[in-house]
């Protein structure tokens, strides 16, 4: 029975890994646009450092 359920287990997978495989994007592509990662991750960091509680209420910094 086990050996049922990992033989349905690795089809399933292997459809998947077919479907991502159709879905990826061209390598020539990816390094067009392989500076945008850094660009959204300054502005989210920006964004969560201004959202923290000071802990100098009252005091100028």
């Amino acid at each position: 029975m086990s050996s049922i359920r990992m033989n349905q287990n690795a089809q399933r997978i292997t459809r998947q890994n077919q479907r991502l495989a159709s879905q990826r994007i061209d390598p020539a592509c990816l390094m067009r646009i392989k500076s945008l990662e850094l660009r959204a991750k300054s502005v989210v960091e920006g964004t969560w450092k201004g959202l923290h509680r000071s802990p100098y209420h009252g005091f100028s910094v």
